[in-house]
């Protein structure tokens, strides 16, 4: 596809509000990873989903009147967000989460659907995964997403963490999430340091840390309404408390497969060291998998993800049964 065929996907029906939902992802300076994600989205959903990039991450993408691709470096995304909010996301995308944060906290300020849902690029799905988030959403809850725990984390804490975390209620995994856009009613500015995991200043988040992005506003979100959790795997049934997990059965998740890509190409800076490390591992996983891409960098080593994989039929996008 010709950038400008991305451009005229990406203008049309930007600004066409009517929709109940907004379904979202981001795949700036990681192209290459979206094959997999749109051909699995679109055998198994009816929806309409938006995709974000610049214009080389969506230069080479199928068409369907299901995707609508958004351009963040030309001047048509503005129908969507305003363009200087563009042009601050691409350059704060050389920051990671910066950039994640900006680009969400604009959608929330400028979508007027009531509710907003968002899915990881790095996901492939093996069956219909917005159906189950919109239905508790439907019935009133603010926010709806694999639980992400916290009372009853099971990673090392140091003391502090450890007290603080057992006063929290437990949060959303955002690689496949929704939640009510009215619900959040929040400066975009303030909405955007939040959605990055700040607090009201440094000694605010060193007194209260959190876990994880977006975490800070899921927490925001749960004293209006309640969470509908969605059950992750691995965790273990006695503190899992899980009300479904339908979600799992149907999609396989990644880790930083996006931040892997572009750190492995060099188009981003660079992070922590054992962020780095993870995320390339994880890329390389990816690639080897659905990118027809050798990557010199070691996988993961995921008995269970490898055997999901090992079993995934590429043309219907389900598992195999196992004999």
């Amino acid at each position: 596809m010709t950038l400008s065929k991305v451009k005229n996907l990406g203008a049309r029906g930007l600004v066409d509000f009517k929709s109940e939902v907004f379904i979202w992802t981001e795949a700036i300076n990681c192209g290459e990873i979206l094959t997999p994600f749109v051909r699995s989205f679109l055998q198994h959903h009816d929806y309409k989903i938006y995709i974000f990039g610049l214009g080389e991450d969506l230069k080479n993408m199928e068409t369907s009147d299901q995707l609508f691709l958004v351009a963040l470096d030309n001047r048509e995304s503005e129908l969507l967000i305003p363009q200087d909010d563009s042009a601050l996301i691409v350059s704060k995308f050389q920051k990671g989460h910066s950039g994640t944060a900006a680009l969400w906290s604009s959608i929330i300020s400028h979508r007027r659907e009531e509710f907003l849902i968002h899915l990881d690029a790095d996901s492939v799905f093996l069956g219909n995964v917005i159906d189950p988030i919109l239905a508790p959403l439907r019935d009133g809850y603010s926010i709806a997403g694999p639980r992400r725990l916290y009372r009853e984390h099971p990673g090392r804490l140091n003391l502090w963490r450890k007290v603080v975390y057992r006063f929290h209620r437990d949060a959303v995994q955002t690689y496949a999430f929704g939640f009510n856009r009215t619900d959040v009613n929040i400066d975009q500015n303030k909405l955007e340091r939040l959605i990055n995991g700040e607090g009201k200043n440094q000694f605010y988040s060193r007194l209260f840390p959190i876990l994880d992005f977006f975490d800070r506003v899921t927490f925001y979100l749960a004293r209006k309404k309640s969470i509908f959790y969605f059950s992750p795997p691995g965790i273990d049934p006695k503190y899992a408390n899980k009300e479904c997990d339908c979600i799992e059965r149907n999609l396989i998740s990644f880790f930083a497969v996006g931040s892997g890509c572009a750190f492995y190409y060099g188009r981003a800076l660079s992070s922590s060291l054992e962020y780095m490390e993870i995320a390339k591992q994880s890329f390389a996983t990816f690639a080897s998998y659905f990118l027809d891409i050798k990557v010199k960098y070691s996988q993961l080593e995921l008995p269970e993800l490898e055997e999901k994989l090992k079993r995934l039929d590429k043309k219907t996008w389900t598992l195999r049964r196992q004999f």
